[in-house]
């Protein structure tokens, strides 16, 4: 205890100079620049312009960060309005395209599905619009339900849909077109009242398992060939194009 009170306050004043004296003879290079550094920097001018600057600065920088953000935002907006059917929430034609046209590229084993609902215009004869525009959500859920992760699905206009199969072998495809096929029933009444009808869509597809070297072109307009002979034999069915040895035929 006494050794600390030495230290702290010194007994009389040779002494207060002896350890002054010490201490002063301590201080190295090192500590010296130190020291002026601190001063430095906690000079008045120092920190005047340091808090000014954070004044000024700051606000800016959180203003051009949310100019940002709000762009960012807007541009993902903008492109999701631009590249989705609106009715169903499917990409629409030109996305559809450009999504599967890039999913071909990457995965040449992929199959094309164009799909068409069957009498669809008796629906909106017969319920209405409103009755056809809920048919044509309903058909698109029912779509995404049967079709993998991955599969790249979309509207094309009106009442036709396209699915392209990424990486799918004969059996998935026809597996997938099955389900497709599968008579869907559409109940109005959850979106209108208690009386609204009830009844049941079909879809014909039409599809073709893409070949090394062929494009999203000819595909879909092979596919398109196959759903046209889906729809004129019976609809409610999946028929495939194939070619055979440089002929071209369609097999049910």
């Amino acid at each position: 205890m006494e050794k600390i009170v030495d230290i702290v306050a010194p007994r009389n004043s040779i002494d207060l100079f002896l350890k002054v004296l010490a201490l002063i003879s301590s201080f190295t290079a090192f500590d010296y620049f130190i020291g002026e550094a601190m001063r430095n920097l906690t000079s008045t001018s120092i920190m005047i312009e340091l808090v000014t600057t954070l004044f000024i600065a700051a606000p800016f920088g959180i203003f051009v960060m949310s100019i940002m953000g709000i762009q960012r935002r807007l541009k993902e907006k903008l492109r999701y309005l631009a590249e989705t059917d609106q009715l169903t929430g499917l990409a629409n034609r030109q996305a559809f395209m450009a999504r599967a046209g890039a999913a071909l590229s990457e995965q040449p084993n992929s199959t094309i599905l164009m799909i068409d609902v069957d009498h669809f215009k008796r629906v909106n004869d017969t319920h209405g619009h409103f009755v056809g525009d809920i048919s044509l959500r309903l058909v698109a859920r029912h779509l995404v339900e049967n079709v993998r992760a991955g599969d790249v699905v979309g509207r094309l206009g009106g009442e036709e849909f396209a699915v392209m199969l990424t990486n799918a072998d004969k059996i998935t495809a026809e597996y997938v077109s099955a389900r497709i096929c599968k008579p869907m029933e559409v109940d109005a009444a959850a979106d209108l009242d208690k009386s609204a009808p009830s009844f049941v869509l079909t879809m014909s597809v039409g599809g073709i398992m893409a070949l090394p070297g062929q494009n999203l072109t000819e595909l879909i307009r092979h596919a398109d060939a196959a759903l046209y002979t889906a729809k004129s034999t019976g609809r409610a069915r999946a028929v495939f194009y194939e070619c055979d040895g440089g002929s071209k035929r369609v097999a049910c």
